[in-house]
């Protein structure tokens, strides 16, 4: 059982496919949670594709590789909020697209 979740956490295309799924989650669900996340799978995904033998001789791929994704995950979060802001639907209805 151990040696099949090292085996999942040094597969960079394992990675990249839940990127994928995070980021069609945030399709349905927005709010840029799994924006965040998607971008950080795919990051990790590239990690682990150049740098799959040195996780390996760590010792520690899956924790490293869970340590990666939070990481990861808490930068895109920073940098989503600071580049791609949120605006809310409801704050401001006087303003209309029509309006010109």
């Amino acid at each position: 059982m151990n040696d099949l979740f090292v085996r999942w956490m040094l597969d960079p295309f394992a990675w990249a496919i839940a990127g994928i799924v995070f980021a069609a989650i945030e399709v349905v669900l927005p709010g840029y949670f799994f924006l965040g996340l998607g971008l950080a799978g795919l990051e990790v995904a590239l990690v682990v594709w150049i740098f799959g033998g040195v996780l390996t001789a760590t010792g520690y791929p899956f924790a490293l590789a869970l340590l990666m994704l939070a990481v990861l995950t808490a930068a895109n979060w920073f940098l989503i909020k600071r580049f791609l802001p949120y605006h809310d639907r409801s704050a401001d209805q006087a303003k209309d697209i029509n309006d010109y």
